[in-house]
Parts: C-alpha cells; structure tokens; sequence
C-alpha cells in the first residue's frame, strides 16, 4: 500500500512538474533556438523553390501572397543547373535533419514549444514541414503525447500528419490541408480515402467532424 501510495505521488509530481508554465529563461532559450532554425530551415530551400541565387528576388517574391507565390511558382520557368540545385539540397537536407533532431530535443524536455506557451508569435510548427522521411514515425508518436496533454494543437498535429502523407504521396488522414489544384490553380477541399476513417481519427484527437462539402474522395 505504501508502495502504490509513493508511486501515485512521484507520478503525480511529475505531470505537475511536466505540464508546469515555462520559466522565462527557458522561454527565452526556446525562442532563441526556434528562432534560429526557422533561418535555417529558409537558407537554401528559398533559393531552390523560386529558382534564383538571388537572395533579394527570393525575399522580394516571398512578400507575395500565398496565392501569388504559388501561382508565380506553377509559371516560373528558370531552374538552377541541376548540379547547383544538388549541391543546395544536399545542404538543406542536412540543415532540415539537424533541425527536426534539436526540435524533438525540445519536445522532450520541455513539451511542445507553442506560441501560447512560449508568450511570442514563434510559429515552431513550421519545422515540422520539412521534417526527414526517417524521423517522422518518432515525430508523430512523440507529439500524439503533446496533443493528449494539451499542450500541442490538435489541427497543428493533423497538419503535420497530413503533409507527410501528401509528401509520400498519399492522401490525407486527417483532411487539414487545403490542396492546390494545377488545373484549375486554385485551392480546393483536402481529398481522403474514406470520410469515416478521417472523421473517426478527428474525433480521437479532438476536432470536429469534417461535413460534405469540405473534403474530396478517390473517385
């Protein structure tokens, strides 16, 4: 009894210890190191995507709309020689693999880095885009764990879930991801296997149901 007692009393100091407000240092800490990936996550990835060597046109197009900067993305023509091109991926895909290691090192220790949490517009889940094929089985158990603590978004895991699928090319599980149609070069309602298995995983993680209209399926 004694035993049962002593153990239900650490387990409680730790969730309290765990679940606790940041203290500013660490807070500061945090931002600091977010901060710095969010640079580097941006260093060679914007380069690539718009096609230049210019740093000056890759921010003067990254002041666009969302809407715009894919439009002009779908229509720009000039590509880098494919082995500059190599050599800045290979580059970012190092920078994205010591970044997504440094963030789980966060998540571990501190619990999920939200902007609610830290007190400051961070945005951390921007990360977890670029997150290594081989790290996003651990990725998404460890941050499942943040979500049923509350300390993470539940629509913030779904998206990372749902890019990684689009990313391997399947469909989303969650549907929290808008799709751009190269068709029609517009947005449109993310696509599912099936709205039973999506609605009864929103469910599980706490968001609504997704009603029709809102989504698309595999003809």
């Amino acid at each position: 009894m004694r035993q049962f007692i002593l153990t239900g009393l650490v387990t409680v100091i730790m969730t309290l210890t765990y679940g606790q407000d940041l203290k500013n240092e660490d807070k500061e800490l945090i931002k600091t190191e977010i901060q710095r990936m969010l640079k580097s996550d941006q260093k060679y990835r914007s380069l690539l995507s718009y096609g230049t060597l210019r740093q000056e046109t890759a921010d003067s197009i990254k002041s666009l709309s969302n809407d715009e900067q894919m439009k002009f993305m779908m229509s720009n023509k000039k590509k880098l020689a494919k082995n500059i091109s190599d050599s800045l991926w290979t580059m970012q895909n190092n920078l994205d693999l010591e970044n997504i290691i440094a963030l789980e090192k966060i998540v571990t220790k501190y619990g999920w880095p939200s902007d609610n949490r830290l007190g400051d517009k961070i945005s951390a889940e921007v990360l977890l885009f670029h997150t290594p094929t081989k790290k996003i089985e651990s990725m998404e158990t460890l941050l499942l764990k943040e979500v049923k603590e509350k300390r993470m978004d539940p629509n913030q895991f779904g998206m990372f879930v749902d890019n990684m699928r689009l990313k391997h090319g399947k469909s989303q599980l969650y549907g929290t991801n808008i799709e751009f149609s190269r068709e029609l070069m517009k947005e449109m309602p993310p696509t599912v296997d099936d709205i039973e298995t999506t609605n009864k995983a929103r469910r599980e993680i706490g968001l609504e149901i997704l009603k029709e209209g809102e989504y698309r399926t595999k003809k």
